[in-house]
């Protein structure tokens, strides 16, 4: 084999060799690129995604923060309620203790009337 037939297969080599590093090169081109956009929609749907957490949390703390304001205004007039029942009984008891006093009390000043009489 002559030397310029050795020089020429050795450039068709170099040549093959660099439209394949020119087609890998263009292939991690495009696969960056195919990644930059799969990154990109990651992090819009991970932004999305946080939105919809984000609302669903403040649905659920509005509806606990309802819940609980039913419970306190439940408790509040359970409370009102038996507030109200202790002072009637008490008022009650009052007046029947006092019934018992003034009765007590009209026949103590008769057995003492009758005493001094």
């Amino acid at each position: 084999m002559s030397e310029q037939n050795k020089l020429a297969e050795v450039n068709a080599t170099l040549d093959r060799f660099a439209k394949l590093i020119e087609g890998n090169a263009e292939q991690l081109l495009e696969d960056k690129a195919e990644f930059d956009r799969q990154l990109d929609k990651d992090r819009e749907e991970a932004k999305r995604q946080r939105a919809e957490d984000k609302a669903e949390w403040e649905r659920q703390l509005a509806a606990d923060k309802a819940k609980w304001e039913r419970q306190l205004a439940d408790d509040r007039a359970k409370w009102e309620q038996q507030r109200a029942d202790d002072k009637a009984k008490w008022e009650q008891q009052l007046a029947a203790d006092k019934v018992k006093w003034e009765q007590q009390l009209a026949a103590d000043k008769a057995k003492w009337e009758q005493q001094l009489a």
